[in-house]
């Protein structure tokens, strides 16, 4: 893909111990150039696969495809073959290179403001003020789908928290019915108990004044016999 930019690197020490360059700084450095290759060569594989309409998701089969696509260079320069010129001139976007001559001049330049070996040679950057970034709608997305992905989980636990909550709520329910039963059937065990105790007592009352009875009936009739 060519250069795919430039890092001022102001901020690394300057040393002469080839040990004590690999230090932390220059670490992180090279992790973080590494990252933002990595997010460049992603974004490259989405343009990419929306140019080419590809939908499939094989990382090998789109890193080979771009890697096609990249063979053609973003900017293509010619040098002018004059001894006292060669300087390099930019040509139109579209340009192909092997239908240049072996022989090449200034005065060929389609862009005719740089025809000429008197012009100075164009710089090879722009200024940066004019230098558009590429929009990172592979990050975006990305960034997009972790925030979706991370609401999802989100509503999932907490539809997983209500759904505990309900069944915490519904076993307290019951809990609340079987202690209440539990509390009429002691209630009822108690009446139930009550009543035995008196019919009981009452029986035994019934049982001793029978006795009673008996006990008058017999002396009555022993006196009778005595007469």
């Amino acid at each position: 893909v060519g250069v795919v930019g430039v890092v001022e690197c102001n901020f690394l020490e300057p040393t002469h111990n080839k040990q004590d360059f690999d230090s932390q700084l220059y670490r992180t450095c090279l992790e973080n150039i590494g990252n933002k290759l990595t997010d460049y060569w992603k974004e490259q594989q989405k343009l990419a696969r929306e140019r080419q309409g590809n939908t499939s998701n094989d990382e090998e089969l789109l890193d080979q495809e771009l890697e096609e696509s990249a063979r053609v260079p973003d900017q293509l320069w010619a040098q002018c073959d004059k001894p006292n010129c060669l300087k390099w001139r930019k040509l139109p976007v579209g340009t192909v290179g092997e239908n240049l001559p072996d022989q090449w001049y200034c005065h060929l330049n389609p862009d005719k403001g740089f025809a000429d070996c008197s012009v100075p040679q164009e710089k090879d950057d722009p200024d940066d003020e004019n230098v558009k970034g590429y929009e990172k709608t592979y990050k975006k997305q990305q960034a997009q789908e972790e925030r979706r992905r991370a609401q999802e989980e989100k509503e999932k636990k907490r539809q997983e928290e209500l759904a505990v909550l309900r069944k915490a709520l519904e076993i307290e329910k019951k809990e609340k019915e079987l202690a209440k039963k539990q509390a009429e059937l002691a209630a009822r065990e108690r009446q139930l108990h009550g009543e035995r105790k008196l019919r009981d007592s009452v029986l035994e009352n019934e049982l001793h004044i029978r006795r009673r009875l008996e006990q008058s009936c017999e002396e009555e009739e022993r006196r009778a016999g005595m007469q």
